[in-house]
Parts: structure tokens; sequence; C-alpha cells
């Protein structure tokens, strides 16, 4: 009797420092969320909860090996998440254990990069595409990130203000902030469009 006592005890004990943990980290994830926007964790994946497709509906997940998922999330993903039931751990988002190399050196000369433009920079260069090819491409801000900075696009076509019946792409990067490769080869695309237009029939 003493014995399955002991159990009882040991199990609500569990549960009880599992609960814990669990409002700690859920604790966490909020208070990064309100910091960055967005958390990256971990968590086994249970297929008996919810299917892989069901789930990367409602968080973004970044990579998996065998049942182990690594995402990311917003609030609202986060929240969906957290209906889910299961246990998790944050993480340091793989973009944040290393400080990238950025400057703010000016011009546009995107082939010679071995930096990561600033913001301030990144600005300045869609500008000066617009500036500089008036008649193929305008900037269009589109809204403001969590941290209120502008979303800029390039709309690039030989005939602006224009219906021409053409097909249309719309190529984006950088879906999370923290992900640099992406928006320095869209800038790269621009640049090499704009740079080749009349003269590259690829173009």
């Amino acid at each position: 009797m003493k014995r399955i006592i002991f159990i009882l005890f040991s199990l609500m004990v569990i549960s009880t420092i599992s609960l814990a943990q669990t409002a700690e980290a859920v604790r966490a994830a909020e208070e990064q969320l309100d910091e960055r926007g967005e958390i990256y964790f971990h968590f086994i994946f249970n297929s008996d909860n919810v299917s892989i497709e069901n789930l990367s509906r409602i968080i973004s997940i970044d990579n998996k090996r065998g049942q182990e998922i690594y995402a990311y999330a917003n609030k609202e993903e986060f929240a969906g998440f957290l209906e889910l039931g299961l246990n998790f751990e944050l993480l340091t988002p793989p973009s944040m254990l290393q400080k990238p190399h950025m400057l703010d050196v000016g011009g546009r000369g995107t082939e010679d990069w071995d930096y990561y433009p600033t913001y301030e920079e990144y600005v300045a260069m869609m500008e000066q595409f617009e500036t500089d090819y008036p008649d193929l491409c305008e900037l269009v801000n589109f809204g403001q990130t969590v941290e209120n900075r502008d979303l800029l696009a390039i709309h690039i076509n030989n005939n602006l203000g224009e219906d021409d019946n053409e097909p249309e792409f719309f190529y984006t990067s950088s879906m999370h902030g923290d992900e640099l490769t992406g928006y320095v080869l869209m800038l790269r695309l621009i640049d090499y469009l704009l740079n080749n237009y009349g003269t590259d029939d690829q173009v």
C-alpha cells in the first residue's frame, strides 16, 4: 500500500513539475513574441494528435528530423500550436547564433558584396532603383513590420501603369525577418533585371 501511495505521489509531483515547466516555457515564449514577434522552438511530433499537413498550416516548419520538429511561429500561430497540447522547447533562432557582417557602404555594386546591407542601405538602394529606372520600375510600400520598418517592393514592368495582359510574378524573400540571405538575393535579382533589360534576350 505504501508503495502505491509513493508511486501516486511521485506521479503527482512529476505532473506538477511538468505543468510548471510548461507554464514557464509559455511565459518565456510570450515574452519573446512581444519582443521579436516570432519564436523558434522544438518539439516531438506525434501524428496521433495532428497530421503533418495540418501542423504545417498552423506553424512554419523549419526542419523535421524523424519525430523532432523545429519550427517558427508568430503570436497567432503559437496560440494555435498550444491548442494541440504538445510540450515544446524554446530555442534561439539559428540566425541569432552568429552576428552577420553588415555595412553601410553606399552604392549598388551587388556583385561585389561580402556583407549584408543595413536596413537604411536597403531602403536607399530600393529608392535608387526607382530613380535610375523610372520607365521600368516603381517602388511600392505595402505595409510595415512589427518594428515599424517599411515593407518595400519593386514593381518591374516595361509598360508601367498599363494592363498589358502578360504573366505576372511575385518574388518574395525573408518571410522571417532574421533570414538574411533572401533579401540580398532579391536585391541582386532586381539589379540584374533592371541592368540587363534591353541587352539580354532572357530578360
